[in-house]
């Protein structure tokens, strides 16, 4: 007998898995035929025949409405016939596939209620159930009375059969949303399977784990121009940032798998198999993770062992998959308290110190048997130290116990690894924001580590980890960080009382490398004398009032040109923070000094008429020519960004790489109708304009001779590649036209959907007048799709009017001369598979979504419509279902279901190379009206 993995679908239907034991009977590689369930694997969704069942069920709902409507108006007899002959053949499909179903359960000796030959058949003027799990379960299964018993039931079949029974019910109160997801296509069984996990798993979202990478870490990987090694400010040029891609999300993916929290993850029902526990407190915001076999375990120090390399070897995953992505170094950094009270240190942990700390780990011996051995008291001696060395920039070392056992020894590379888990997932996020791994329906505030210990209270060290906020740094950071601190530490974070703000102690590299890309930015004649470190949209600079004893920098959203340079050493720490601190030993009576000063009180509100003169400070704007820079490349880590703040806090969209995405949005004026096009045919139709700036004659001779000499708008109009071109023109006029390509993306950078989400810009550059748009409102008329337009992770939008008047259907030309009817009737553009390559289709009648900032989810639905225009498949707008209309955890369990199951999240085109499907997106009324 032998023993095999069991998979077991929600549907009841089941398979056998991998081998995983053999018997004792055979030799080794010897496998009998008998086959005993070793473990087995839960999967939330139902099986393969269901789906398809499913779907079939959608189609014949889909006729039955058809008929509905067309016996109301009267009209169509011979198609009303012809689909209820269609109909009965479905009917016939449908109950076929579910008598296999059904004998499937019965030749694996299982007893299924949800299914049987006695299904109540639909008829055109009976609606069909929504729910394949629906028919004789009614019978056979008794429908709760509300949703709370339904829930209680912990039964999918259950909570599908309130649904069918009582809809209206069941989708009010707190569960209104069910509604808005049923409207964009869920049927009632996914929605109970999505009511079943919310109740029973939450807050874990379980998940199939992927085949780690088991490449070793680089020790020495450096990024060209990284922070570590800053190139010359001539070098400048020379960099070739890449715009970001979805490689990031597919790499934070792998990150957050890997690291777990803090090295345990759901990728199994069966908790014992996992590297630890965790308990979940104040409504699944605050997390304890400790470590230890279960107690049913006879040798728990050695499964401990055992787990910690499991664990060691996840970790090490992600460190590679970043490495082999260019994303990172030789180090990451970690947010820590320090001994001063409102500071905290910005420490660096190289990629050895991890190698070393886990080739200890692989060499550990039996705990029980050979500690006592000279080998084994060295090997446990040199984890120990290596574990306190991990966490000594959190715990002195001085505060930490000498190893007198195993038992200690693993408490403390238990929690150095945690510890290394999760900084490491702070850091991949640049520390900002909450922890929110996929595998969670809810962010974490306060995480605290407990190595092996039950509880805080037992003795020996732990560490914890909450969000706070930072003085000057937060403007930058845009919200609170991650930051660490020990059970010994003087000034617990656990203990801090009120607001409390922290500047930041930290060298100048690994603030670039956290937080950047940055420059250093100095005038030509003096490089190596900083004026500013332009990091986050600001800049960081010494403070005017600092005494020379003690510099303090401060990171502000400009900086004077007129200021001092200063040297910086990168490798040096320097102390940014607020230039203003409240002095606690101040003992001033407000009520005296108040009464003190009666005598100067002036009327509040009064004065006398002035003139005002302001002086202001100027950001970084005089470019290469008045001040050299010297950039860095690192990952761009905060997350939220839409890919285009991500390609202009970079500089990425200087590039000529940044040409060749599908961003632009050109909008027919006459007849109002939109295609995405890339970002090179946006620069050739806006060129002119912006040429038309140009006073100096000498530009002007320019543009000439690369209108009638160079062919400036062949070149762009075409596919050749741009670098062999540019690289052909005389200097000044290769500088020329990238000066207009950086000031047409700069010009075009507010166009889009605008942040209230009430209208879309969209320019309308001409003749020199390069600032002047139109408003779309998105409420009004056809324009209610538009908000699919809006910058996401993935995707930019540069939206300009063009004179080219595109033709779609019945939308023709209305010319000469027309009004702007103040709408844009439909979006051309190619919509391919969120989730990789693969074989893949549109289905008509499906419903999908876009995935926006803030996980919103824009919705759309799939329709054949032959008169619309070429192509013939238009996707119309159906509605969006935002934060706000549906919780942030269902939103994060629809998305990490629907990324297995690849079926609904779509993404746009963004370059040539990818295989995508040509649609037309239009607003519902449009699509009748057509």
């Amino acid at each position: 007998m032998c023993y095999y993995e069991q998979i077991r679908w929600a549907c009841g239907y089941w398979r056998w898995g991998q081998f995983r034991q053999q018997c004792s009977e055979y030799k080794k590689n010897e496998q009998c035929t008998l086959k005993l369930v070793y473990e087995t694997k839960t999967e939330s969704d139902v099986c393969k025949l269901c789906h398809d069942t499913e779907k079939k069920q959608r189609q014949y709902e889909k006729m039955y409405r058809d008929v509905q409507r067309w016996q109301r108006e009267g009209s169509r007899n011979a198609t009303i016939e012809q689909t209820c002959g269609e109909m009965q053949v479905m009917l016939g499909v449908i109950h076929r596939m579910r008598e296999e179903h059904y004998h499937r359960l019965q030749s694996l000796g299982q007893y299924f209620d949800s299914d049987s030959k006695s299904k109540t058949k639909p008829t055109p003027t009976q609606p069909a159930s929504s729910s394949i799990a629906s028919g004789s379960m009614q019978t056979l299964v008794q429908v709760p009375h509300n949703m709370e018993d339904a829930l209680r039931s912990n039964s999918i079949e259950g909570i599908a059969a309130f649904l069918d029974d009582r809809f209206d019910q069941a989708s009010s109160g707190d569960y209104v949303w069910i509604r808005e997801l049923r409207d964009v296509g869920y049927t009632n069984l996914e929605l109970a399977q999505l009511l079943h996990q919310r109740a029973c798993d939450s807050p874990w979202i379980y998940f199939e784990p992927t085949t780690a990478i088991v490449d070793p870490i680089k020790l020495n990987q450096h990024l060209p121009g990284c922070a570590h090694h800053m190139p010359t400010p001539d070098s400048y040029d020379a960099l070739q940032p890449r715009p970001e891609l979805n490689t990031d999300l597919e790499v934070l993916r792998v990150v957050e798998e890997g690291c777990g929290l803090g090295g345990i993850s759901p990728s199994s029902r069966n908790a014992d198999s996992w590297n630890g526990t965790v308990e979940f407190q104040h409504d699944n915001s605050k997390a304890l993770i400790r470590y230890g076999a279960p107690e049913s375990f006879t040798d728990p120090l050695l499964d401990l062992s055992s787990r910690l390399g499991v664990i060691s070897r996840s970790f090490k995953s992600a460190i590679v998959a970043v490495q082999v992505a260019g994303l990172c170094c030789d180090s990451f950094t970690v947010l820590s308290v320090t001994s001063h009270p409102s500071t905290l240190y910005l420490s660096r942990i190289t990629f050895e110190t991890i190698h070393i700390f886990i080739s200890r780990l692989q060499d550990l011996p039996n705990p029980n048997i050979t500690f006592w051995t000279l080998q084994a008291l060295k090997i446990y001696g040199e984890l120990h130290r290596s574990s306190q060395g991990v966490i000594s920039g959190v715990i002195s070392p001085e505060s930490l116990p000498r190893y007198r056992s195993p038992a200690e020894t693993l408490h403390m590379a238990s929690l150095a690894l945690q510890f290394l888990c999760l900084g490491f997932l702070s850091y991949v996020q640049g520390h900002i924001g909450k922890l929110h791994p996929f595998f969670l329906d809810t962010a974490l505030e306060k995480i605290t580590l407990l190595g092996t210990r039950a509880s805080p209270s037992a003795p020996g060290p732990y560490l914890s980890a909450r969000s706070v906020e930072l003085t000057c740094l937060s403007s930058m950071c845009q919200g609170p960080v991650i930051a660490f601190s020990g059970s010994n530490s003087q000034n617990n974070l656990e203990i801090t009382t009120g607001v409390q703000r922290y500047d930041v102690r930290a060298c100048p590299e690994d603030i670039l490398d956290t937080w950047g890309p940055g420059e250093l930015i100095s005038r030509p004649t003096s490089p190596d004398m900083l004026l500013a470190i332009k990091i986050g949209n600001g800049y960081i600079g010494p403070s005017q009032w600092n005494q020379d004893e003690a510099v303090k920098y401060h990171w502000d959203h400009s900086f004077a040109s007129t200021s001092n340079p200063f040297r910086l050493d990168l490798k040096r720490a320097i102390l940014i923070g607020s230039l203003v601190v409240p002095n606690p030993g101040c003992t001033n009576d407000e009520k005296r000094c108040w009464k003190a000063s009666s005598h100067r009180f002036k009327e509040l509100g009064a004065y006398n008429s002035y003139s005002e003169v302001t002086e202001h400070e100027i950001g970084f704007q005089g470019g290469p020519e008045n001040f050299a820079i010297t950039a860095n490349r690192t990952w761009a880590k905060r997350r939220g960004k839409t890919i285009k703040e991500v390609n202009f806090e970079t500089g990425n969209y200087k590039t000529l790489t940044f040409l060749e995405f599908y961003w632009g949005v050109r909008v027919s004026f006459c007849t109002g109708v939109a295609q995405r096009v890339l970002l090179r045919q946006l620069v050739a139709d806006l060129l002119p304009a912006f040429a038309d700036c140009n006073q100096d004659p000498t530009l002007k001779d320019h543009w000439e001779s690369l209108t009638l000499q160079h062919d400036v708008f062949g070149q762009f109009g075409s596919q050749e590649v741009l670098s062999a071109w540019l690289t052909s023109l005389p200097r000044d006029h290769r500088h020329f036209i990238l000066n207009l390509i950086q000031q047409i993306l700069e010009t075009l950078k507010c166009t889009g959907l605008s942040p209230d989400a009430r209208h879309f810009s969209v320019a309308w550059p001409q003749s020199g007048f390069i600032n002047r748009c139109l408003h779309v409102p998105v409420t009004r008329g056809h324009n209610r799709w538009i908000p699919m337009l809006a910058d996401s992770a993935d995707c930019a939008t540069f939206a300009y009017i063009s004179n080219t008047c595109l033709e779609a259907g019945k939308l023709t030309c209305r010319g000469p001369n027309p009004e702007w009817e103040g709408q844009v009737h439909m979006l051309e553009t190619a919509v391919c598979c969120a989730e990789g390559p693969g074989s893949w289709t549109l289905c008509p009648e499906q419903t999908y979504f876009f995935q926006k900032v803030d996980n919103t989810l824009f919705w759309v639905r799939a329709q054949r419509e032959g008169n619309i225009g070429k192509p013939p498949l238009g996707i119309f707008f159906v509605r969006e279902i935002a934060i706000r209309s549906v919780p942030r955890d269902v939103i994060q369990r629809i998305l990490v279901a629907e990324e297995r199951r690849r079926r609904r999240c779509l993404r746009e085109k963004n370059v040539a190379w990818i295989t995508a499907e040509q649609v037309t997106v239009l607003d519902e009324a449009m699509c009748r009206s057509s």
